[in-house]
């Protein structure tokens, strides 16, 4: 049907007021046309019939779904703490017994049982570290910036904005970071990373990035280097 044949059929139901169709495509999902509409009345979607007979065919009704209303972050929060006080009388705990079963230190002065829950949760985030560490994650590719690139391995910029990303993603301590960047990378990258290590044994995993970065990033071309060399002349007093 022509997309007016369609304004006026739904017009003629008069379930949704006028009608404006955008436009109509095939979907295979149900395996027929679908068309875009809008409406001029407002409607209830949990009012809204689910098909309409035209001519004594029905055609369904794919409306918005109503969304579920928005629970306040305050009642949530109550929701959690019932929660954990719930679990506490089940399990016959304390809940200074609970922090410390995760391995961590409870705070001597009693607090809110709001502000215990808060305690609680950070607490057992650090206990999920190892577990996050220990998880299988996506390896990097190899990396080792030799003059032709080797089968298996990515040059520079795609190897970096692969990696960078990745890197922000993993729920782990920094040090892990720094164990599966390291696993990627070969040759004189490697070599770069190990200067870096000697020179800063604090080094971060962004260290590391950055780096690789200053050496392997946007470079002059051979062009804009031998200009400059031609151009670059001893200053006074050098």
């Amino acid at each position: 049907m022509e997309p007016n044949e369609i304004e006026e059929s739904l017009d003629a139901a008069e379930i949704l007021g006028r009608v404006k169709v955008h436009t109509r495509i095939y979907d295979p999902k149900v395996m027929g046309m679908v068309a875009l509409c809008t409406h001029s009345k407002e409607a209830d979607p949990d009012k809204v019939p689910k098909e309409v007979q035209v001519e004594g065919i029905p055609w369904t009704i794919l409306g918005a779904e109503q969304s579920p209303p928005s629970v306040p972050v305050s009642l949530e929060v109550d929701s959690l703490v019932q929660k954990l006080h719930a679990l506490m009388v089940d399990e016959k705990r304390t809940r200074e017994e609970l922090i410390l079963a995760l391995g961590g230190a409870p705070t001597s002065a009693a607090p809110s049982l709001v502000g215990w829950a808060k305690e609680f949760g950070n607490t057992l985030k650090d206990a999920l570290k190892p577990v996050y560490e220990s998880a299988p994650y996506k390896r990097l590719r190899s990396f080792s910036k030799v003059s032709s690139v080797p089968s298996g391995e990515d040059d520079y910029e795609t190897w970096r904005d692969f990696t960078v990303p990745l890197v922000q993603e993993w729920v782990c301590s920094d040090a892990e970071k720094q164990k599966r960047v390291l696993e990627s990378l070969r040759g004189p990258a490697m070599q770069i990373i190990q200067a870096v290590k000697d020179s800063q044994p604090a080094a971060t995993v962004q260290d590391y990035l950055t780096a690789l970065e200053s050496v392997y990033g946007t470079t002059d071309s051979s062009e804009d280097l031998y200009y400059r060399f031609r151009h670059t002349y001893w200053e006074p007093h050098e």
